[in-house]
């Protein structure tokens, strides 16, 4: 459990460290229009302080899921693991 919540983290933190590396200018790229809005009526430090506490609040709901011992635990921790995958794997074509 420790690792896959340090892989949600670690892959998390390499894209706020992107976000924040481009500054605004990502907001061009970005697919979600969530992420769009926030950026652009808020600005950066507020995005980077909401993907931090919905980091914070994912970690925190899966480890109490583990705790209490949830049926379906498995399938929610490897939807997450993929998901931050997909993140990680967008990021692959900067790196080459």
């Amino acid at each position: 459990m420790r690792v896959l919540l340090i892989w949600i983290i670690g892959v998390s933190a390499l894209d706020v460290s992107y976000c924040v590396h481009d500054g605004t200018g990502f907001v061009r790229d970005e697919m979600n229009p969530l992420v769009t809005y926030v950026v652009t009526a808020c600005g950066l430090p507020v995005f980077v302080g909401v993907k931090l506490f919905g980091t914070s609040l994912v970690c925190l709901v899966l480890r109490e899921m583990y705790v209490l011992g949830y049926a379906y635990r498995h399938v929610v921790v490897t939807a997450m693991c993929t998901v931050q995958l997909a993140v990680l794997l967008s990021y692959v074509p900067r790196w080459f």
